[in-house]
């Protein structure tokens, strides 16, 4: 009933139009285009719930109070938090391949341990919508991590305004126009963070507590005379304030769009949820009360949290596995959920959140006990991801062939070590060798990823004593591009300094090879089938200009010819457990010498850019990668790519002889032709 204290079913019952948004939206995305909203519902319905179960406290002391709220809140959330993370550590060693994308998986979960997934996630990938995300098991713990972080604030505001409120009026007057400017300062932030940095505004509690802010003031509104009040003169269109609320919400699941999220995106469905909230709590029997207050809804609402932590993993097994893209797949998967979202409930949940667990004295020992337990949940998941290679299932967990970023084996006497440092928005890699001559000359990389995935060539070149190894690296910042694209961040910084800086240090004799992704991929990012990009003559000029600049000084440049893209990930389609998968598909339909095609265009480009400049080569790995115009993701058994189109191990130990052939000869021809000049 409105006036009590006690549970409220049908708000419950909202608890299962959120769940079930977001596993609907994440099953498929076109079955709720706006189902990711869903969580912005549990906020509200967070702050007001929550805010209700501390409204009545008789706590006088400050300590007293906190203590008693973070046992209700560590019984309540943490258990069955633990056991996921413990399972999901689990299936992500077995079945998530450890390859670049993947190596902080098993972090984002051990922070998810301490509440701090979020940050992880903002630092690691800043896009809740990016692939990398929905291959994460543990990417939906961002939410719990800002629930979490708004419970270190909430006992402060809440006990000056409850608890204190009849000693001290002044001072819950203050807290209460602070909690409202918070929230105000908050959705403001949120708006400017959405245009400017939207990965912050999408993961981090500032940007978020205007919604967690929204439920608690709407229940501190909702006092015994605030609730009379609101009764009396909306008695009459209770039933229309409940339509309304529900057909708000209907709307913000269909129409709400990803690139304008949070703000303006999450308003809707927030004031729909407060709206509904106020409904329900101001007009028992209504008819969406006794709608939400049925027994099914209520039952999902119940289990919405085990639902949530479990219906994330379950879909991330079957995107690493058999694939989740056909409705039989989805179908199996939802049953999946179900079965572990009532285990966790009933086995976890309900023993540890109960009524007599619940009027258990805090203690100490009971926070040193569930501290205990976040530092071993955290430690077991880094450690699973260091027991890959051993104990993984996947292909790709045998890093010696796989991972190109990896020490390689050492020389007896020569060996060499790799020291990374921020470069504008890129990495400045160093490799260095004891064996080095100080007079040698040096070799620098530099480009986008496929740079990078040079790793393993640029170390062990080091390691023979012949050059100074440097790697200028920044993830699609091509160096050599030959059409438009969207420009990455930093990207023209980053090129600047990189520029500036070979200009400044790179000689006769020294060599720099551009390597860069030329050929276009098959899909976009959001998984789309794509046609080969349009030479663009105005960045090909760009990219000659660059090229003779970097030449003027003495230097050898190589660029490096085009490589073949591969249809599939090969990472996610090397094993028997995920070849069935329909993002493997493609394999089978773009033949070898289609691959090879692809890479006529991208070929001229090159051609264009580099023709006819002193001291400029290009260098051709298709002729390793692509025997006789055939364009293979094996060879002998071997992957040459880790994933479409970067370099495994294996590739880079297949092209290290011809590419250290094309230094050695740029080299020399650099040296020769300093001679011949002075």
């Amino acid at each position: 009933m409105a006036g009590s204290r006690g549970y409220v079913r049908s708000i419950a019952g909202l608890r299962a139009i959120a769940v079930i948004s977001i596993i609907a939206y994440h099953i498929n995305a076109a079955w709720v285009p706006g189902g990711f909203v869903g969580v912005d519902v549990f906020f509200v319905i967070s702050g007001f719930v929550v805010a209700h179960s501390v409204a009545d406290t008789t706590h006088q002391n400050f300590i007293q109070y906190v203590g008693w709220f973070y046992k209700r809140r560590f019984v309540r959330i943490l258990p069955a938090l633990y056991a996921f993370l413990i399972v999901a550590a689990l299936i992500s060693m077995l079945f998530v391949p450890l390859v670049e994308e993947t190596k902080f998986f098993e972090v984002t979960g051990a922070s998810a341990a301490v509440g701090l997934s979020n940050l992880i996630l903002w630092a690691k990938t800043a896009d809740y919508f990016a692939v990398s995300s929905e291959l994460n098991p543990f990417t939906h713990t961002w939410s719990l991590a800002v629930e979490e972080q708004y419970y270190f604030l909430f006992p402060i505001f809440s006990y000056l305004i409850f608890v204190q409120s009849q000693r001290n009026l002044k001072h819950r007057t203050l807290t209460v126009v602070a909690v409202i400017a918070a929230s105000v300062l908050s959705l403001l932030g949120a708006a400017w963070a959405s245009k400017h940095n939207p990965g912050f505004a999408f993961y981090m509690l500032p940007t978020r507590f205007w919604e967690l802010g929204l439920g608690f003031l709407l229940r501190l509104a909702l006092s015994p005379e605030g609730t009379e009040r609101l009764r009396r003169r909306t008695s009459s269109f209770a039933a229309v304030l409940g339509l309304v609320a529900v057909a708000s919400l209907t709307l913000a699941l269909i129409i709400t769009q990803p690139g304008k999220f949070p703000v303006p995106g999450a308003i809707l469905p927030c004031l729909a949820t407060a709206l509904l909230i106020g409904t329900l709590w101001c007009h028992p029997g209504v008819w969406i009360d006794r709608l939400l207050s049925s027994p099914l809804p209520v039952w999902i609402g119940n289990v919405s949290y085990s639902l949530y932590l479990w219906h994330w993993l379950v879909l991330v097994f079957f995107r690493w596995t058999f694939g989740a893209q056909t409705l039989r797949m989805q179908i199996l998967a939802a049953l999946i959920m179900l079965l572990c979202s009532c285990l966790s409930y009933y086995f976890v949940e309900l023993r540890f959140h109960n009524q007599t667990e619940r009027a258990k004295v805090p203690s100490a020992g009971l926070f040193i006990r569930y501290g205990v337990a976040a530092v071993v949940v955290g430690l077991f998941c880094i450690g699973t991801r260091f027991l890959k290679p051993r104990w993984g299932l996947a292909a790709p967990d045998n890093v010696g062939v796989w991972d190109p970023y990896r020490q390689p084996p050492m020389p007896v006497g020569c060996a060499a070590t790799k020291h990374a440092s921020a470069f504008g928005s890129g990495l400045m890699i160093d490799f260095t060798a004891r064996c080095v001559n100080s007079g040698a000359s040096h070799l620098y990389i530099f480009g986008d990823s496929h740079s990078g995935a040079y790793e393993r060539t640029a170390w062990r070149i080091a390691a023979m004593g012949k050059y100074h190894v440097e790697l200028f690296t920044l993830g699609a910042c091509r160096s050599v591009p030959l059409s438009h694209f969207p420009e990455v961040r930093g990207c023209r910084d980053f090129l600047q300094m990189t520029e500036a800086k070979l200009k400044a240090s790179a000689g006769p004799g020294d060599v720099i090879v551009l390597a860069n992704l030329s050929t276009t991929r098959y899909r976009n990012f959001e998984g789309d089938m794509v046609e080969p990009m349009p030479l663009d003559p105005t960045v090909m000029a760009t990219s000659r200009s660059r090229v003779m600049e970097l030449s003027a000084h003495g230097a050898a440049v190589i660029v490096e010819g085009v490589k073949p893209v591969m249809p599939s990930p090969l990472d996610r389609c090397a094993d028997w457990f995920d070849r069935s998968n329909p993002v493997c598909n493609a394999m089978s339909e773009i033949s070898p010498s289609a691959r090879w095609d692809r890479t006529l265009l991208p070929r001229r480009g090159l051609a264009e850019v580099a023709a006819g400049i002193r001291g400029v080569s290009i260098w051709e790995p298709a002729q390793l990668l692509c025997p006789a115009s055939q364009c293979p993701a094996y060879i002998n058994g071997q992957p040459l790519f880790f994933d479409t189109d970067h370099l495994s191990a294996f590739g880079n130990d297949l092209l290290l002889p011809s590419f250290l052939q094309a230094v050695d000869q740029a080299h020399q021809q650099s040296l020769l032709q300093s001679e011949i000049q002075n």
